[in-house]
């Protein structure tokens, strides 16, 4: 049994698995300061994994409080998950690939290995990003904007006129207030540029394309999109088991 685990920007993941079968994924909002207490409250009843493998965006802070955690607490190894040039049939696009996240890393090497055809893979999180393979598994390279509440989050902040509180309720509608007009016009935001990416992705593909997305603000977008997505909240953690599945 192997327990994985995916450290976002706000929020830690997990799931564990047996025999490549990943159990349901779990998660709770952290914060650093109080991480190992955190911790001990929400994995106290995980049995003893045979190992730890971690995809970790959050930094060296967070990845050594939770390595000396796992270590004290099951003296098991925690392995890191690092993007690499190729990996489990993927080509990565990027020229200097430290740039490219790992947990963006991981939801391609899922996608594109769950269909082995062009796909589109997005990620809806603290940021939105879409990142296109071919049929070969070669990246095509990737966007990237602010996540839903960080783009509202901006616009209150950097104007004067604009006093509203962000928030994820939201709809199509042209909104009646400030506060409905800014929290749609961002839902909207994103949802045009994934469509355009879509199409963009279809232009350089040709027929075939495959569409996934994932993360926790997934569902506030995947009703209004043009094109039939699947919906994998796993992405990243099923990427994260194929990668060490493929470096024994």
């Amino acid at each position: 049994m192997n327990l994985l685990v995916d450290i976002g920007n706000t929020c830690i993941k997990w799931a564990v698995e047996n025999n490549t079968v990943l159990g349901p994924q779990k998660a709770f909002l952290y914060r650093q300061t109080k991480l190992p207490e955190q911790l001990n409250e929400h994995w106290k009843s995980i049995p003893l994994p045979g190992q730890v493998l971690v995809s970790n965006v959050a930094g060296k802070d967070i990845r050594e409080v939770l390595t000396a955690w796992v270590k004290d607490r099951w003296n098991v190894e925690t392995r890191i998950a690092e993007v690499e040039q190729f990996a489990c049939g993927v080509t990565n696009a990027y020229h200097d690939v430290r740039q490219l996240g790992v947990d963006r890393w991981l939801a391609i090497i899922a996608a594109w290995n769950r269909f082995k055809s062009p796909v589109c893979v997005v990620d809806c999180g603290t940021a939105i990003t879409i990142d296109g393979v071919a049929v070969d598994g070669i990246h095509l390279g990737g966007l990237i904007i602010p996540g839903l509440l960080m783009m509202q989050e901006a616009l209150v902040r950097n104007t004067r006129g604009i006093d509203v509180k962000t928030g994820t309720d939201i709809t199509p509608e042209f909104g009646k207030d400030t506060q409905k007009g800014v929290a749609n016009g961002c839902c909207l935001a994103a949802v045009a540029l994934i469509d355009r990416g879509v199409q963009n992705m279809h232009a350089e593909t040709g027929s075939g394309l495959n569409c996934v997305i994932t993360g926790g603000a997934a569902r506030f977008v995947l009703p209004y999109l043009a094109a039939d997505f699947i919906s994998d909240p796993q992405l990243v953690l099923r990427g994260l088991s194929s990668l060490f599945r493929d470096k024994p």
